[in-house]
């Protein structure tokens, strides 16, 4: 679900190339969605997803390119998939989930969760 939020302004042949009807269960080799099938590879995760689409096509990018920024940016991710995603339906876990969150953020937002553009962390953010 991460993957199939993207910003409209992220890649810009994102909703028109062949990514989109790549996206299905049925090559997964995890049998799960979000999965993108490209010659016959799948990335069965949204992190490898994002990170094949911001390195192929074309549009503003989803991963900064200053390295801290790159890290903070990874660091939200794999906190939102590891703590947030995983503890869905258990609210005393969620509550510490979304305080920890905001601490990250905290550091790093600009206009958005890493400084002043979208990137990736906006995608993770909404399950």
């Amino acid at each position: 679900k991460k993957v199939s939020i993207m910003p409209p302004d992220g890649p810009t042949d994102w909703a028109s190339r062949e990514v989109q009807a790549n996206i299905m269960a049925s090559g997964s080799p995890l049998r799960q969605v979000p999965v993108l099938v490209v010659g016959g590879v799948p990335f069965a995760e949204s992190l490898a997803i994002i990170e094949y689409i911001n390195a192929v096509y074309p549009g503003p990018p989803l991963i900064p390119s200053n390295p801290i920024a790159v890290a903070q940016c990874r660091q939200f991710c794999c906190y939102v998939a590891a703590f947030i995603h995983s503890n869905q339906g258990n609210n005393d876990n969620m509550e510490v989930g979304m305080e920890n969150l905001e601490l990250l953020a905290a550091s790093t937002a600009g206009r958005h969760i890493i400084g002043d553009v979208v990137t990736m962390a906006e995608c993770f953010l909404v399950p």
